[in-house]
């Protein structure tokens, strides 16, 4: 049954957490006028005199890509349903860290440039694909609700 409802929603959650790769997440504004970007897997300076930072927002993008990677693959485990209920419940549970995770990493490179961060568009991303996974948790429940039922009137 892919053709379920909460497919649709685990595949939007799959795209929303592969956006973080392409989309920047933050952009820091120096003192100097030096221009900063972080993207899930690297910094970006768009002036040729930046500085090189000790902050790696490596962690970032190894969580968002285990995170669209078990979405994706809750989408194809179907026809086992209590391990999607898993999946979908384990990655709400990263989703919320992945958020932590940004937000940190930024107050970091914020502190150690000491600049102004202007967080981008993406960072809600995550927070729908968390109200995604879980209407789509809240499917598949009833999904296996309904099987259960059946089996009781056989």
């Amino acid at each position: 049954m892919i053709q379920r409802i909460q497919t649709v929603y685990l595949f939007i959650c799959f795209l929303l957490t592969g956006s973080m790769f392409l989309v920047p997440i933050a952009e820091y504004l120096t003192s100097d006028d030096q221009v900063y970007e972080q993207n899930a897997l690297s910094i970006t300076s768009y002036s040729e005199a930046g500085e090189t930072l000790s902050v790696d927002p490596f962690p970032v993008g190894v969580l968002a890509g285990a995170i669209a990677f078990i979405f994706l693959t809750s989408i194809f485990v179907f026809k086992n349903r209590k391990l999607q209920m898993r999946l979908v419940i384990f990655n709400m549970v990263l989703i919320v860290g992945l958020l932590g995770l940004v937000f940190f990493y930024s107050s970091m490179i914020k502190s150690e440039l000491d600049a102004e961060v202007t967080y981008g568009l993406i960072n809600i991303s995550p927070i729908v694909a968390l109200v995604l996974a879980y209407i789509s948790f809240h499917r598949i429940r009833l999904d296996e609700a309904l099987v259960k039922s059946y089996d009781r009137i056989r």
